[in-house]
């Protein structure tokens, strides 16, 4: 008994040491700046048929596995994309123009709020997965507000591309 104790205490201490040191060396990446441009981010943008996924959410079969497995893909997408402009907006929230901050910070905000929202989607999403559709319903998944949240960060990022990346507003618009 004693033994598997031992084991147990030695694992988790372990487990522990290999969590902090990733969540310093990571800390560490991260606070590190880096210039963030449009040439990095817009090839990795992946389109959002945002317009399909609303109305296939009143669609009568909303709870059939298609539509959960296409609910999920619209919602990763979405965390993605707003994941990428949330690095183009940390690039610019420290820049010598107001403006330009002013508006690196509410695509910051944009984009933790679709992420945020996507989150508790995906958790939805993969809880009526699991128990069947039949138990949960999904349709509060890809609610309102992660679709507001998402036109707020495509409006956002519009606005950053136009004031301080103008030769890139066309493709960073066309990849949401």
């Amino acid at each position: 008994m004693s033994d598997c104790l031992s084991i147990f205490w030695m694992v988790l201490t372990t487990g522990l040491l290999l969590l902090l040191f990733f969540a310093a060396v990571s800390n560490y990446r991260r606070s590190r700046p880096s210039a963030t441009v449009p040439d990095s981010i817009v090839p990795h943008l992946v389109p959002v048929d945002v317009e399909e996924e609303v109305l296939s959410r009143l669609s009568p079969d909303m709870q059939s596995p298609e539509h959960l497995r296409n609910a999920v893909t619209c919602l990763r997408r979405m965390a993605r994309n707003a994941a990428l402009l949330q690095r183009l907006g940390y690039s610019q929230v420290s820049s010598g123009n107001n403006l330009i901050s002013s508006l690196a910070q509410q695509l910051v905000a944009a984009g933790v709020n679709v992420r945020l929202y996507a989150f508790v989607g995906l958790s939805k999403l993969y809880l009526a997965r699991i128990l069947g559709a039949h138990r949960v319903s999904p349709a509060g998944s890809v609610s309102v507000d992660v679709l507001n949240a998402y036109a707020l960060l495509k409006t956002s990022a519009g606005n950053l591309a136009a004031l301080k990346y103008s030769s890139w507003q066309e493709a960073l618009t066309q990849g949401l």
